[in-house]
């Protein structure tokens, strides 16, 4: 079935569109749990609650219009990807170093974070977002020495960020082989396609004068006289 033009563009829109606003959806859940639950809790001070919710809606409402103008239809990440788990890996290590409570979640948060990427990001991004992310979870780590004097506490945290870059180095691995396996295929049909465009030319010209077949001005006068 063809479609028209239309419709692969709001086809292609719509796939360009789908991480932004599934980012969206996903700021807005964590605005709500954190404004109706882990402020009124005590789990988190209002001030930072503040701070982060301005650091959140730059994340909601920055990436959707750009995409969505297509001003980023011309670089090597159209979908913006990999600034998009940079700034939701933020998000998380702001929660982390102002929330001590929510240590544990914000890890996880950013593991789950890592998955968006998985199956579009170039080997060269997927590097930077790992080493990126455990990084900066190396860093939280150490703001967490620092800052937090409770040492049970500390020992917590360490266990729980080593878990953290475990997972993060794992599924890092596994986007990195991935994404070579996918720039494997994509050699491969390439190299596939120059292959049959060759024989195809090679089945309408004559190897000896190089001129076209009779077989082909025949099948060519009769799309003429159709």
């Amino acid at each position: 079935m063809r479609h028209t033009r239309r419709e692969r563009f709001t086809h292609k829109g719509l796939h360009r569109l789908r991480l932004p606003l599934t980012g969206t959806l996903v700021y807005a859940i964590w605005l709500v749990l954190m404004h109706g639950y882990a402020v009124p809790q005590g789990l988190m001070a209002p001030r930072a609650a503040i701070w982060l919710t301005a650091y959140d809606l730059i994340g909601m409402l920055g990436f959707y219009p750009v995409i969505r103008c297509g001003w980023s239809a011309r670089s090597s990440d159209p979908q913006l990807m990999l600034p998009q788990i940079l700034v939701g890996c933020g998000a998380c290590a702001i929660c982390f170093a102002t929330a001590p409570e929510l240590r544990a979640v914000a890890l996880q948060v950013m593991c789950f974070i890592q998955l968006f990427g998985m199956a579009v990001l170039a080997a060269t991004q997927t590097r930077v977002i790992t080493l990126g992310t455990i990084g900066m979870q190396v860093g939280l780590l150490a703001w967490a020495w620092v800052t937090d004097a409770d040492r049970q506490r500390f020992m917590l945290d360490t266990i729980a960020v080593a878990a953290s870059i475990y997972i993060v180095g794992s599924i890092g691995l596994q986007s990195y082989r991935f994404s070579r396996y996918r720039d494997q295929v994509q050699q491969e049909q390439g190299a596939l396609n120059d292959a049959i465009d060759q024989v195809r030319v090679q089945l309408i010209h004559d190897p000896l004068t190089g001129l076209l077949t009779r077989d082909h001005l025949i099948e060519q006068l009769r799309r003429e006289v159709a």
